[in-house]
């Protein structure tokens, strides 16, 4: 027997492209960037903090829900809340759940990409029309690592006064 299925025989981009995404989004995050923040004395991410960032397991269970109709018209509250609500084992993240967030940050991206950024300090927040989807984002993250409403505003406060 030969090891042939292991290896693919085409790679499908935008599958590739959107996988590719996954790290942006947690990134980017609230989560993130305080437990980061944690750990660290300077603005330089070493490989081994990069390696020591918690990330979720990612499932193949495909609960089925429709966030695709609602990201489309920008519904960014009604999105997190939904996919919010498939997020139910700590630790684990549903593949709608990835392939949605993997959605909304690419819809940053394209905000983000398009401004034009006058002083430095603009750069340090998003865009308005930008933050609400972010919102969306982490609100869903921390329930993917199985954090409460109360955590992430205590993390929310205690990010703030870091800064």
């Amino acid at each position: 027997m030969t090891d042939s299925h292991l290896y693919p025989r085409y790679a499908r981009p935008r599958l590739v492209e959107a996988l590719a995404d996954t790290p942006v989004v947690f990134l980017n995050s609230t989560i993130l960037d305080w437990y980061f923040r944690l750990g660290s004395t300077n603005s330089k991410v070493n490989e081994y903090q990069f390696n020591a960032l918690p990330v979720p397991t990612f499932s193949d269970k495909d609960p089925s829900v429709d966030w695709k109709s609602l990201v489309k018209a920008g519904q960014w509250v009604k999105a997190g809340d939904l996919l919010y609500s498939v997020c139910n084992e700590p630790g684990v993240m549903p593949k709608p759940v990835q392939e949605s967030l993997i959605e909304m940050c690419q819809q940053i991206q394209k905000i983000e990409t398009a401004r034009v950024l006058k002083n430095r300090s603009e750069r340090s927040q998003l865009a308005p029309e930008s933050q609400p989807i972010q919102d969306a984002i982490d609100r869903v993250l921390f329930k993917c690592y199985g954090l409460s409403d109360e955590d992430a505003e205590y993390i929310h406060k205690r990010l703030e006064e870091m800064l």
